[in-house]
């Protein structure tokens, strides 16, 4: 008896701790998902790349920062949007390998980032990212057309939302996830994915997207979102559509297969001017 009753009271002090952890995991999700970098650590000079310094406002209000970094004679504007943490002067590298494939590179940072104004959420993203579409297309007066949404990890479900809303002139998904509920359930297994406040139902808005060409990118190294996102990203996609399976881990397959990733970007490029 003895024994099942510390059995009994150590199934409490468990049970107890679970539920302290699942309600400290629900009240601050937030502080775990976004994880804003306020130190810019490079710019794109440091890479060499000519760039210019801009800031521009959502609907809501929001102050937002962004670099642009022209790309010659070309009339492709790729617009960056970046995973969940750190900010733009971290994606200089993935900017100059886009910049070097032969495209206008437009990457900003999201409300609460670098030296964006506010607090991120999901709505706010969103808000954050047409700001961005609106900008290029008043002050550089670029066509739906001719803007790429792009997307890296947790901003490919930003940029589907965009694409999805806007029709633009195409859509590269890279080492994404099809939904938060999801990747939640691979990376936290002891927490329910049914507590998230977060959706970013990836494959939703792809499902909305009819016409528009559509690049996916994923590592089958990839140690944090794994490959089989990627191809149900692609199954979701609708014509025409292209899979490039790369190698290296979650925050460096772009740099491990630098050509074959430049391969791809330059045969989408192809794609997007033969649609014409």
């Amino acid at each position: 008896m003895p024994v099942l009753k510390y059995v009994f009271q150590f199934s409490i002090v468990v049970g107890s701790l679970y539920v302290i952890i699942l309600t400290g995991a629900y009240v601050f999700q937030g502080n775990l998902l976004f994880i804003p970098g306020k130190e810019m650590i490079a710019t794109p000079e440091s890479v060499g790349l000519d760039y210019r310094d801009h800031y521009f406002e959502t609907a809501d209000g929001v102050k937002l920062h962004g670099w642009f970094i022209p790309g010659g004679d070309s009339n492709k504007f790729v617009q960056l949007s970046h995973g969940n943490a750190g900010n733009i002067s971290g994606r200089v590298g993935l900017a100059s390998v886009l910049n070097e494939a032969g495209f206008n590179v437009f990457m900003y940072d999201y409300r609460g980032y670098g030296k964006s104004e506010g607090h991120p959420s999901e709505q706010g993203l969103y808000k954050d990212a047409e700001g961005a579409m609106n900008f290029l297309k008043t002050h550089y007066d670029v066509k739906n057309e001719n803007i790429i949404q792009f997307g890296r990890s947790l901003g490919g479900a930003v940029a589907s939302y965009v694409a999805a809303k806007h029709k633009t002139g195409g859509l590269v998904i890279d080492s994404s996830f099809t939904n938060m509920r999801s990747i939640i359930g691979e990376v936290y297994p002891f927490i329910p994915a049914s507590l998230s406040k977060f959706k970013f139902p990836t494959t939703d808005y792809l499902s909305d997207i009819k016409g528009v060409p559509v690049l996916i990118l994923h590592s089958r190294d990839d140690d944090l979102i794994g490959f089989h996102h990627g191809k149900e990203l692609y199954a979701t996609a609708s014509e025409p559509k292209q899979f490039v399976t790369l190698n290296g881990g979650h925050n460096d397959s772009f740099l491990v297969t630098k050509e074959k990733y430049l391969d791809a970007w330059r045969e989408f490029k192809e794609t997007l001017e033969n649609e014409k």
